[in-house]
């Protein structure tokens, strides 16, 4: 969404070549991760869509414990290394860190996805408007900051990615 094109609208504007690209690929799969979710809450959303303010709670709270075990995978992730550049290339062994944050972010877009679609069932369109608002300005001045004065780069902006995409997913919780 917006905030994947403001990330690399501002990386394009204010680093260089090997940060864009390696961004771009971690970008590339974490994009691929990112169908799954959406697919996840079409299918939750008429589970969400019923019920009263106490069944949502109960839903969630159960959603969160079904998903959290996601984490457990996380330590795994240094295996597929040597995968990842043998299809990538050895050029692109940062983007390989980039992913892994780019990876905290879906599991946990994973785990919080059904939050949004409370949101929207029970027409509270403008708190999900703000969280949305405020996620993009976190977007916004967490990317400009990395980018200008620290030596974070892509890495940085992964990571702005996540908190931003915690903001409007987890705050909805």
């Amino acid at each position: 969404g917006i905030v994947q094109q403001l990330d690399i609208l501002l990386l394009s504007r204010y680093s260089d070549s090997y940060q864009i690209s390696n961004y771009g690929v971690a970008i590339r799969y974490f994009s691929m991760l990112v169908l799954l979710i959406g697919s996840i809450k079409s299918v939750l959303l008429p589970f969400v869509s019923k019920g009263n303010r106490a069944d949502h709670r109960a839903f969630l709270v159960e959603w969160i414990k079904k998903t959290s075990w996601l984490f457990l995978l996380l330590p795994f992730y240094p295996l597929l290394k040597n995968l990842y550049l043998l299809i990538n290339g050895q050029d692109y062994y940062y983007s390989f860190q980039i992913l892994f944050v780019l990876s905290i972010t879906f599991i946990l877009g994973i785990i919080f996805s059904p939050c949004t679609n409370i949101l929207i069932t029970t027409k509270r369109h403008l708190q999900l408007a703000v969280l949305s608002i405020f996620s993009i300005l976190i977007c916004f001045t967490g990317n400009f900051y990395i980018l200008n004065y620290t030596s974070y780069g892509a890495l940085g902006v992964s990571i702005v990615t996540l908190i931003s995409n915690l903001t409007i997913n987890g705050s909805a919780y």
